[in-house]
């Protein structure tokens, strides 16, 4: 269970930097994906979890991949944060 625990913290670490990286607040970004703020600040601070098809959504609201978004077992955050610059071609 701590592994999942785990998974889900940087599932959400990823949303707020992603989030912050825009200068969007979270009423902003719920707004965009037809949700209620509540919910979406539910997921940055990881107390749910995002269906398949709201994943699917946030990846294309921030112009990363899916496989980005939930591409966390064996990444560390300096990696994910690269490979996100990487796709931004920042």
């Amino acid at each position: 269970m701590k592994k999942h625990r785990e998974y889900y913290q940087r599932f959400a670490a990823c949303l707020r930097m992603l989030r912050k990286q825009r200068g969007w607040s979270q009423e902003q970004t719920a707004k965009a994906l037809g949700i209620d703020r509540t919910t979406y600040a539910d997921y940055e601070r990881c107390c749910i979890m995002p269906s398949l098809y709201l994943i699917r959504s946030i990846a294309r609201l921030y112009g990363v991949t899916t496989d980005m978004l939930l591409e966390n077992e064996g990444v560390d955050e300096s990696e994910r944060l690269y490979r996100l610059m990487l796709l931004k071609g920042k």
